[in-house]
């Protein structure tokens, strides 16, 4: 049988805690109560890019009153079932 995974991309705000961050707190914190730990998918890896949107908007003369934190970042999550 082969290992399943499943892998999520997403545009993230480059401030903002990443996904696998929390869901390692949530580990970390739920540590010998399966009765949570059990419902959280297990992180193989995870990958941010250095693509955001407010590049493109620089790029394109488009006026963004954002600071570059706020502007979204493209991400990638792998994770596997419990």
């Amino acid at each position: 049988m082969s290992e399943r995974f499943t892998a999520k991309a997403y545009w993230s705000k480059e401030a903002s805690t990443r996904e696998h961050e929390i869901i390692n707190t949530v580990q970390e914190a739920g540590e010998g109560d399966t009765d949570a730990t059990n419902h959280l998918p297990v992180v193989l890896g995870q990958e941010d890019f250095e693509y955001r949107t407010g590049n493109v908007r620089n790029v394109l003369g488009l006026d963004d009153q954002k600071q570059d934190s706020c502007s979204p970042e493209y991400c990638a999550l792998f994770f596997s079932p419990t």
